[in-house]
């Protein structure tokens, strides 16, 4: 079993570059992004609400801002650039603590260190259950690169990139890695994914169309909004996929389906429509509806089933 699975609240941070299996050796060759507004998320009442008061899940309340990016053409690589205090918190110190407290934690993981241009990259490496040899361990490098900023990622060479200021331009919280249409300025989190070179992953023809993916999770006022956009190669498929969309949503609701409090409202409040080769498609819940259900029981059914991040692997 890998470690991954023996630790119940490892850091967000490990989790995620652990868990998506995604390849990228530089910003440049991303073709998709997820971000999160942590200082937002820490104190929205939505999260509160899907956390529970007994959740493992703590995130240090130094960071305050996440983007992962990689690439969805290959596999085992990513980077995670995350702003915060890091003067006197080391996020690489901070996963050594959890994992070390857990058992047999010597004999599943190896740390070691180097130097690069008076930065030290801190290394994890991981074991991988049934590999061998150069790959029995998975290596994830930790760096300091100021003390508003770090890097995490399975690529050392971009570790590298950010300690030479290769991006020194590059305004991670505004996500200039692409032009989404959801909103980004005060989104609780947000992601983007390029799929020109990727129409594989969409396994209809119709939806081959769509060059780029973007959605958002937004608190306005009293509700919760998501918001999705697909964009298309031109109008006319733009125009297609909001038929096709709208013919799917019909049929779901007459097939009576909606026997989920929250899924309900989420169709009920559900809107879609066209801007030029953009399909918008937008929902919302309010949170004081929210805060009466039983989420665990909204989320993973009656049964309670516990719902298990499983890794994401694209072909």
């Amino acid at each position: 079993m890998k470690i991954i699975k023996r630790v119940n609240h490892l850091v967000l941070i490990l989790t995620m570059i652990v868990s998506f299996q995604i390849n990228a050796e530089s910003i440049q060759d991303a073709t998709w992004y997820l971000s999160m507004d942590i200082d937002q998320l820490q104190n929205n009442e939505i999260v509160k609400i899907l956390k529970g008061e007994n959740s493992e899940i703590e995130i240090p309340q130094e960071l305050t801002y996440l983007t992962v990016y990689g690439d969805s053409r290959g596999v085992d690589d990513a980077t995670a650039v995350v702003t915060g205090d890091f003067r006197h918190f080391s996020i690489a110190n901070h996963v050594l603590d959890l994992l070390y407290t857990k058992k047999e934690a010597s004999q599943m993981i190896k740390e070691d260190s180097l130097l690069y241009h008076d930065h030290e990259v801190k290394i994890i490496m991981v074991r991988n259950d049934g590999e061998e040899g150069e790959d029995e361990f998975k290596k994830i490098y930790f760096s300091k690169i100021n003390d508003n900023l770090s890097v995490v990622s399975l690529h050392l060479n971009e570790v590298k990139n950010w300690i030479d200021n290769v991006y020194g331009d590059l305004d991670i919280n505004k996500d200039s890695l692409f032009a989404v249409v959801v909103n980004v300025e005060s989104a609780l989190a947000h992601m983007g994914m390029n799929l020109d070179d990727n129409s594989h992953m969409m396994h209809s023809k119709i939806f081959q169309k769509v060059s780029q993916v973007s959605a958002s999770v937004t608190e306005v006022a009293d509700d919760i909004l998501l918001e999705v956009a697909l964009s298309a190669n031109d109008e006319a498929a733009a125009t297609l996929i909001e038929q096709v969309i709208n013919g799917l949503v019909a049929m779901h609701n007459l097939s009576n389906a909606n026997n989920n409090e929250l899924h309900a409202i989420l169709m009920q409040n559900l809107t879609i429509e066209r801007n030029a080769n953009n399909v918008l498609i937008n929902t919302y819940a309010a949170l004081a509806e929210l805060k009466k259900m039983d989420m665990d029981k909204q989320l993973n059914g009656e049964k309670k089933t516990v719902v298990k991040l499983k890794p994401l692997k694209f072909n």
